[in-house]
């Protein structure tokens, strides 16, 4: 196995041997595997292809694409001379076009467009060039399989003339906003689990069963006015928290909210977490606008009845505290505005500018890794924001004039550095007020050696115990104090640097 999985030379060995048993069967089936060996940012090689090069063998990820080119193109060849492809349709297609790797420049310099093949005995070879999405994958796919099908949902068959959704919405931008718009009608196409035997939460395997069914927690149940769930959302490991979500909720609307404490606290000013590492998990029930029932799911049989549900609901809508609800809308405008509720204002006396600077660090999938400087509110020049790719970036701050990019290292790819961020911070300390260590995308990805290797001589602390995709800022300031803030996988996390005497406490 690789760091991602089943190599892809064992992986068709065992597709293979599964396909000829499957098709002995003389039954309907349906067999589906995921190669991994061309995954970003390098690629991986498997023990066939070990002596197999692409070119100069200079590239890794072109070694990878080269030797998962032949392995498929081996098992292409082999389903195509057994009694399998008499009865059976072979489908190859990518789940999604390749990200940042070692040819990066050379696939943005080219047109990209995902993968889609089809080996049918229904079908004579020939190649379908307009305007798709996976959308229409399936009633392409029912129609190799024999089954005549103009279209199913928002998916046409490509191998017909019908125009296809992308080609109606020929703009990107449109074509998602559609999608967007019919959330409500495809929602009400599920059947979700109700609360007639309310919930009983187990905290040990992280679920909350309903209906006698387990569920996986963090999750968010939306209720309308009687108490029915109409939306239920669980988490998933890119997007590890469900705030997105939460900040999308109306004022007024019901929600039953599981999650980890620190994200609830976050919102609603509790303290049930410990620590900004803390995984246990809390409860949260009501309306934005309203008082909100928490508690700690802090046992493996905490059974919440739909009595008690409702009434927490009913209490809720009594309202709450004005105050409280001026600081919970306040958060929630910082966090649709930042996209992180993990936001940390630093204040010291040797800050002798009224501007401020904002430093937003964001994971994979949250958007871009910015400096904002108040109240001109500037980004950073565009000699600088252009590197804020994957990896960790060193940036100079001085009241006095735009942050200042140090160096930027893609920790995922390069090797061991030789010079760390210490030695540069040390060599440049009468030249700014403090240094910022900023993630974007991620510190590492296999590998945490390049990572370690630019930042252990440094005061900072908490980068030990960053985890994949987790959004980081350390700030090292020149009265010798550190300031650190990470958040969770996948979101963004900002720190605020301005005066004390602006009466903002560290």
């Amino acid at each position: 196995m690789s760091d991602w999985g089943i190599y892809d030379d064992v992986l068709l060995e065992h597709f293979r041997q599964r396909l000829a048993l499957m098709a002995n069967q003389q039954t309907p089936y349906g067999l589906f595997g995921l190669t991994l060996d061309t995954h970003h940012p390098a690629g991986h090689i498997p023990p066939a292809c070990e002596n197999i090069e692409y070119a100069d063998g200079e590239d890794p990820m072109l070694n990878a694409v080269h030797c998962a080119d032949r392995l498929v193109g081996q098992f292409i060849d082999a389903f195509m001379e057994s009694p399998a492809a008499q009865d059976t349709v072979l489908v190859v297609m990518s789940d999604h076009l390749a990200m940042r790797n070692t040819v990066w420049e050379r696939l943005e310099a080219q047109e990209r467009r995902n993968l889609l093949m089809m080996f049918s005995p229904h079908l004579q070879p020939g190649e379908v060039n307009k305007p798709g999405s996976t959308l229409d994958v399936a009633p392409t796919l029912l129609t190799a399989m024999g089954y005549e099908t103009e279209g199913w949902g928002f998916g046409r068959n490509l191998l017909n003339d019908t125009p296809t959704l992308r080609e109606n919405e020929a703009n990107i931008n449109d074509f998602n906003d559609f999608l967007n718009l019919q959330r409500g009608a495809l929602a009400s196409l599920w059947r979700f689990p109700q609360l007639d035997s309310g919930i009983r939460f187990n905290a040990t395997s992280s679920t909350m069963q309903m209906e006698g069914q387990p569920y996986p927690m963090p999750a968010l149940l939306r209720l309308d006015e009687g108490a029915n769930v109409e939306s239920f959302t669980p988490s998933s490991p890119e997007q590890s928290g469900l705030l997105e979500q939460i900040a999308a909720l109306a004022p007024d609307e019901n929600f039953v909210w599981s999650d980890q404490c620190r994200h609830i606290d976050g919102l609603f000013e509790t303290e049930f977490s410990t620590s900004g590492t803390d995984s246990s998990l809390c409860l949260a029930v009501g309306q934005l606008e309203g008082d909100v029932f928490i508690q700690p799911l802090d046992s493996d049989d905490i059974h919440l009845t739909q009595r008690n549900i409702v009434d927490h609901l009913d209490q809720s809508k009594a309202g709450t505290i004005a105050s409280q609800l001026q600081r919970r809308a306040l958060r929630l405008a910082n966090f649709n505005a930042s996209g992180s509720w993990y936001e940390k204002h630093v204040a010291w006396s040797d800050w002798d500018s009224l501007e401020t600077i904002t430093i937003r660090s964001a994971g994979f999938g949250a958007g871009q890794t910015h400096i904002n400087q108040s109240p001109n509110s500037q980004e950073m020049t565009t000699e600088v924001l252009p590197q804020f790719h994957r990896g960790v970036t060193l940036v100079g701050v001085n009241p006095q004039r735009e942050p200042t990019l140090i160096n930027h290292v893609d920790t995922c790819q390069a090797s061991t550095p030789g010079t760390g961020f210490a030695e540069q911070i040390a060599s440049l300390q009468d030249v700014y007020s403090a240094f910022a260590v900023i993630v974007h995308d991620t510190a590492f990805c296999q590998s945490r050696d390049a990572f370690v290797a630019l930042l252990k001589d440094t005061p900072l602390l908490e980068w030990q115990h960053l985890a994949f995709r987790e959004p980081y800022i350390g700030l090292i300031t020149a009265d010798g104090k550190t300031h650190e803030m990470k958040g969770r996988a996948s979101g963004a996390a900002s720190m605020t640097l301005r005066r004390s005497e602006r009466g903002v406490n560290q």
